[in-house]
Order: structure tokens, then C-alpha cells, then sequence
């Protein structure tokens, strides 16, 4: 086989021709950098490797670009990079991004916690399925969540006051506040002992 034409397009990407006819597109930076010359020989060996470069310099590109947006872990990146690119391309990609401490699984389920426990008002339990769900390990997600989880009695104090102000006086919306905080993950024990702390004291006015 032989590289009758490389021709530069747009979004940083090379079409080659091989014995005249289109074969594929790649990387342009990563075709210049390459020892392929037109008018030269190609095999099919070179051609895959030549492809398999390319993957893996646009999934880490791709990569960086995705962070930059918002956190990932490192599973959930390779989960989006796997719709673009192949599998192994999307691996690799993640692999160096997380070698230069740019996908920290760490960093991203404290993050992730916080905004959790915070924003939604997930129960621990919840928090950390979400994180086990996400790709974090089972003693990462133990630790993320055991140092940032709220007192679980106040946090459901506080999610009542805030979004159920006739929680004292309306039988209805106290079986419904009890709904929605099972669905968030709060066990029997620590909603009722929330509703006792609300009833039996004067802090809810």
C-alpha cells in the first residue's frame, strides 16, 4: 500500500489516501509526527498503529476538555470516552490523565459528597451509593463519607424546616416529608427520632 495523500481538515483531523482512494482520518499532529510520507509504503501494521495513536491522543484531549467542564471520577471519564473513541484508546487516555493527578477519584467524592450531602440533602447510605455507582472504591467512599456527612438528625431537621414549614400542624405533610426523606435514603429510626426533636422542642418556629 501506498500514502497517495494526506490532506489537513478541520477539527485538527488528516484524511488519508491510500493508493488513491480515502482510507481514514487521524490526528494531525500526531500524522506529523509520524515517519509516514506520502508518496512512501504504509502496511497494515503501521496504518493500526497510526490509528491507535491518534485515538488515544483525542481521548486525552476529549479528556481535558470534559474536566475542564466539571469533575469526573475516573470510570464515569472513561464511560463518556468510550462513546467516541475505543474502548482501549479511552482506558489509556484516563490512565495518563490520572497519573498527572488530573482524574483524582479522590478529589472528585469529596466534591461529590459535599454536593451531595449539601445541595440534595442525601442521607449518608445514599451519598455513598452514589459514589460506589460513580467507580469509587469501597474504602475511599467509607472514608469521603464518614469525614463529611452532617449530624443526620439535624440534616433532616433541616431539610423539614426548609421545604415542609406545615410539618407541625398537618398530618399530611408530615407523611409526606417521611416519603421523601426514605427516598433520600434516611432510615425509620433517625426520621423519627428528627420528627420527636421537632415536636418536643421550640427550635422548628
Amino acid at each position: 500500500m501506498m500514502l497517495s495523500a494526506a490532506k489537513p481538515g478541520k477539527k485538527g483531523l488528516t484524511s488519508l489516501f491510500i493508493d488513491g482512494e480515502f482510507a481514514v482520518k487521524v490526528d494531525t499532529a500526531v500524522f506529523e509526527a509520524s515517519d509516514i510520507k506520502i508518496g512512501s509504503g504504509i502496511t497494515d501494521e503501521e496504518l493500526r498503529a497510526l490509528i491507535q495513536k491518534s485515538d488515544e491522543c483525542r481521548a486525552y484531549e476529549k479528556g481535558l476538555y470534559l474536566l475542564g467542564y466539571r469533575a469526573h471520577s475516573q470510570k464515569e471519564l472513561a464511560e463518556k470516552l468510550s462513546r467516541v473513541f475505543p474502548r482501549e484508546a479511552a482506558c489509556k487516555a484516563v490512565s495518563r490523565l490520572a497519573e498527572l493527578g488530573l482524574a483524582d477519584d479522590e478529589a472528585y467524592a469529596y466534591s461529590r459528597a459535599s454536593y451531595l450531602f449539601n445541595r440534595k440533602g442525601f442521607s449518608p447510605y445514599r451519598v455513598k451509593f452514589d459514589l460506589r455507582q460513580k467507580g469509587i472504591d469501597e474504602s475511599t467512599a467509607e472514608k469521603v463519607v464518614g469525614q463529611t456527612c452532617p449530624d443526620t438528625v439535624e440534616k433532616i431537621k433541616e431539610i423539614i424546616k426548609k421545604k415542609y414549614p406545615a410539618f407541625a400542624s398537618d398530618e399530611k405533610v408530615k407523611r409526606r416529608a417521611a416519603n421523601a426523606l426514605r427516598r433520600l435514603g434516611y432510615g425509620w429510626e433517625d426520621i423519627i427520632g428528627a420528627f420527636d426533636a421537632l415536636e418536643s422542642g421550640d427550635d422548628f418556629y
